[in-house]
């Protein structure tokens, strides 16, 4: 560790297009089956040793400015307890998405701190044991169920099982080499709100489509009609996204966040028209790899 002055690791973001949340006693097996978009726009994680832990977030815009910034006590903490790090870290979070928007941010930041903190120490714990280590505590806090599992690989997955056995088991749908995602971020929604609800669960639950989508358009065929039936849309975002199927654009709410993601060019075009400032508008390359140390 002395010679190591930081270490940076990243992790994809990851965009749910459809869930069913499974709440067992085990925080393991608890989590949801569903499909979602690993993106390359995540977050990266830089620690450094410090004489008390210390955790500066950063948010960044299109252009590289700074959207928000904040220091505050974490749920990234809790890892670092479950981790047993032995000493204390500063921890600086980045990354260009807004938060709580349906982007998986706070599953990509404990991943990439599971990584990052693992090989500032040289800590004995395979790729598995941070993801599930990650995974409980989101559970746990009610902060996801399904983007720690979904953020494992990369790629687009369905996850047949709830929890981190959903990510290994998961099944690649298929997709173009080249596929962007637009998303129009219309503003915040925070998940734990909606996670710690039995009524909405349960609405989920219902909404929740038995058929598993193969492709990407068959992906986002399945979310749309999730969404719709799931009773978690805004009237801002049922009105774009029924402008969108009247216009054959494939695109779907963003889980959990207010706003619509939508597939390729026309996805883009038909987004930039409908939203009412440029800068909230987000294109994503779907991510190649799950989370990696990157210095």
């Amino acid at each position: 560790m002395d010679s190591i002055r930081s270490v940076s690791a990243w992790s994809p973001g990851h965009i749910s297009g459809l869930f069913c949340p499974i709440i067992t006693d085990d925080p393991k097996k608890t989590g949801s089956i569903g499909a979602g978009i690993a993106i390359e726009q995540g977050v990266t994680v830089t620690v450094t040793a410090a004489s008390q832990t210390i955790i500066h977030s950063i948010s960044r815009t299109n252009t590289g400015l700074i959207r928000e910034e904040w220091f505050e006590d974490s749920i990234l903490e809790v890892l670092l307890e479950r981790m047993q790090i032995p000493t204390p870290l500063a921890i600086k979070t980045e990354c260009a998405l807004p938060l709580s928007s349906g982007f998986g941010l706070s599953a990509a930041s404990l991943l990439a701190l599971a990584y990052a903190a693992r090989a500032f120490f040289d800590l004995p714990f395979s790729d598995l044991d941070c993801a599930t280590m990650a995974h409980e505590i989101e559970v746990l806090y009610r902060t996801g169920f399904g983007d720690i599992a979904g953020s494992m690989r990369g790629g687009i997955v369905y996850r047949p099982v709830p929890g981190i056995e959903g990510g290994i088991r998961g099944e690649y749908i298929r997709y173009s080499k080249g596929d962007q995602i637009t998303a129009l971020v219309l503003g915040p929604l925070a998940s734990d709100s909606i996670l710690t609800s039995d009524s909405i669960l349960s609405r989920i639950r219902e909404a929740f489509p038995s058929q598993k989508p193969r492709t990407i358009k068959e992906f986002f065929e399945l979310s749309y009609l999730f969404a719709l039936r799931s009773g978690l849309m805004s009237s801002s975002v049922s009105c774009i996204l029924q402008k969108a199927q009247e216009s054959g654009v494939l695109a779907s709410m963003t889980m959990l966040g207010e706003g619509v993601f939508s597939l390729g060019d026309e996805g883009y075009t038909f987004l930039c028209a409908h939203a009412p400032d440029p800068k909230s508008i987000f294109v994503c390359d779907i991510a190649y790899s799950g989370p990696r140390v990157i210095q």
